[in-house]
């Protein structure tokens, strides 16, 4: 799903989620959603019997914002208006009225203009429209920190285009100037089994990783061996010099990278936050890696952005006999942010992945 909601009133939200319609609806069937919250428990509901109504609106040529998303290409329009603690509710079926009409809410290509439904929701893209210095809406505002992006509108248009979001692979997008880098060549002692062939979603671990990143990158780099995972789709990059654990494959990677900045991860990270990337990609500048940190003082450093440049610090450290990670960022200029929820999850034993298969799929 692509998302968006705005500062305030009159941010172009609707006109840039027309456009994302009208760039898409040339190659596959786009279901509008528009979501009317209503926060007021003493407000006149429009007619609302209970908590929220769900219509299938149709097509018309006033400038109503469900009949806009039919004119940009929609092939369907949804509105849900709700009340706002009934929100959850009302999302729940709204879902359930989409697969009634025949629609599966997991790949198709969804637009929804709505804000506080990206409490309940983790869409493929959320933005957040505003104006340069806009004060957020309390709605919007706590949401604020799950945005993709927020997306200054002027009178030249936004920051981001419409133009420039896909929709591949069941998923929409927006490609980063970087490449994601996978680091699959680990030899998975603890596992006892290849992790990067683990069935997880119906499909290799390795390749559910994949699909997440190709629409949000430039490139997309595996590290590890060609032979066994040119499966993905992607080029595959084996070490230097084998054996010499993943700094290793991170250097490998690195040097044939394309692009300055890099983000890491391995194929052992089922399910990726692409806000949470997004921001360490965003607050790199001036800086030669950013590194999350879980908890007190558990530091990430195989999921994390690094400019290429560090390339030549790896080499020294190689030289030094220096393999661990943790060496590394001894040497670097690092950024460290605090990873908030409970969303990642690393894969490293036959407990850790069954637990994740009974709670997380």
């Amino acid at each position: 799903m692509l998302m968006a909601g705005a500062a305030g009133r009159n941010r172009g939200k609707t006109e840039f989620l027309c456009l994302a319609i009208r760039e898409q609806a040339a190659t596959v069937p786009v279901i509008g959603i528009k979501v009317t919250t209503i926060d007021d428990t003493q407000a006149d509901y429009r007619n609302i019997a209970g908590d929220f109504i769900i219509s299938v609106e149709q097509p018309g040529d006033d400038n109503k914002d469900t009949h806009r998303m039919y004119r940009a290409g929609a092939t369907k329009v949804f509105w849900l208006r709700v009340k706002r603690p009934s929100l959850e509710a009302g999302l729940n079926h709204l879902f359930q009225s989409l697969e009634t009409e025949g629609i599966n809410p997991n790949i198709a290509c969804l637009v929804m203009e709505s804000g506080g439904a990206r409490n309940f929701i983790e869409p493929g893209l959320f933005f957040i429209i505003q104006e340069h210095n806009d004060a957020l809406k309390p709605a919007v505002a706590e949401v604020a920190h799950l945005a993709d992006r927020l997306n200054n509108v002027s009178g030249n248009g936004w920051d981001v285009i419409p133009e420039n979001l896909s929709f591949e692979n069941d998923r929409w997008g927006l490609k980063e100037n970087a490449a994601a880098i996978i680091l699959s060549g680990g030899g998975s002692r603890r596992m006892g089994e290849d992790k990067a062939i683990l069935t997880i979603h119906g499909q290799p671990l390795l390749s559910s990783v994949v699909e997440q990143l190709v629409p949000n990158f430039g490139t997309v780099l595996v590290s590890g061996s060609y032979e066994k995972y040119t499966f993905t789709g992607c080029r595959v990059v084996e070490d230097l010099e084998p054996d010499r654990g993943p700094l290793m494959g991170l250097l490998s990677t690195l040097k044939e990278s394309s692009h300055a900045l890099n983000f890491i991860t391995t194929c052992d990270v089922p399910d990726i936050q692409l806000p949470f990337v997004r921001r360490m990609l965003r607050e790199i500048d001036g800086h030669d890696a950013v590194v999350p940190i879980i908890g007190n003082d558990r530091k990430q450093p195989l999921f994390a952005v690094y400019k290429k440049s560090v390339s030549r610090t790896i080499e020294e450290l190689m030289a030094e006999g220096k393999q661990a990670m943790f060496a590394l960022l001894d040497r670097l200029d690092v950024k460290y942010l605090h990873m908030d929820g409970d969303w990642y999850h690393n894969l490293n034993t036959p407990d850790e992945l069954e637990h994740y298969r009974k709670t997380c799929t």
